[in-house]
């Protein structure tokens, strides 16, 4: 019933310019959403093996981890996509040349992810999470006003750019690391499952946020539609940056705990692929 959920909130967001945002398809879609959301919690508080316990979401670190994790990877899908766009429609660079922009965001991610795994032995695991954030929306702001004087990648968006990826190194990985570390032994598999699953849904809206707000500009390039969308994104920081603030775990992590996971796969979970 979630996919149901998901797909229908996603079809909504695609078409609601072409069919109207007060259509009756449109409204179908909403309801349909809301109806499947409600469904598979019934089902899964009367279910004896739900497919997603609801025990899991009496931690609160684990039920802040997702949330904060879906904004993040909304964020994250929206600007890797945009950039990508922009570069390609709005400065008519080559796929080659585009690509080769884009790769010091994710180099910057995989420095910053070890560098913040330093800073959890340190601090607050919620101040570090939401530190990031603040990196990603200094990034992008200062990319947007960039953009308004200059038409230099390399002094308009290339700031900006390693900026996004250190905040995003800081915060993604924390939050995936850190998201299990409340929960029972025997449900931290399925927890870590749980939030890998958030993750995936948040690139799904932030494909679909993309889409609504660029509309057309995604084809003729139109700078505005791109400022405001980024203008979003840096708001979305101030919005995982506060989730972000319940991460903090009441005790600090035992050696050998579940939640524990290797510097290389919270960098592969930083930086994979997300729809």
């Amino acid at each position: 019933m979630i996919i149901v959920a998901i797909g229908a909130v996603s079809m909504a967001l695609l078409n609601g310019a072409n069919w109207g945002w007060a259509s009756g398809r449109i409204i179908a879609c909403w309801v349909t959403a809301v109806v499947a959301t409600v469904a598979f919690v019934i089902s899964s508080n009367r279910s004896e093996a739900p497919v997603v316990d609801p025990k899991l979401f009496r931690s609160r670190v684990f039920t802040s981890a997702n949330l904060a994790i879906v904004v993040a990877a909304t964020i994250f899908g929206m600007r890797l996509l945009a950039m990508s766009l922009f570069l390609q429609q709005s400065w008519h660079w080559s796929t080659i040349s585009t690509g080769l922009a884009i790769a010091p965001g994710p180099a910057a991610i995989l420095v910053a992810s070890f560098v913040g795994q330093r800073f959890n032995e340190r601090l607050r695991v919620g101040v570090v999470v939401a530190f990031g954030f603040f990196l990603v929306a200094v990034g992008q702001i200062l990319m947007i006003v960039s953009l308004h004087h200059v038409h230099s990648y390399a002094k308009a968006i290339l700031p900006g750019w390693i900026l996004i990826g250190m905040g995003f190194g800081f915060s993604i990985p924390t939050i995936i690391g850190s998201a299990t570390h409340d929960l029972p032994a025997e449900l931290s598999a399925s927890g870590s499952a749980v939030v890998n699953s958030a993750r995936q849904i948040g690139g799904v809206f932030g494909a679909s946020i993309l889409v609504v707000i660029l509309g057309s500009a995604a084809v003729t390039g139109d700078t505005t539609r791109y400022y405001d969308l980024w203008w979003l994104a840096a708001g979305l920081c101030a919005v995982a940056a506060i989730l972000s603030l319940g991460l903090t775990p009441a005790q600090p992590p035992e050696e050998g705990d579940a939640a524990s996971q290797t510097e290389s796969e919270l960098v592969d979970l930083a930086v994979g692929p997300m729809p």
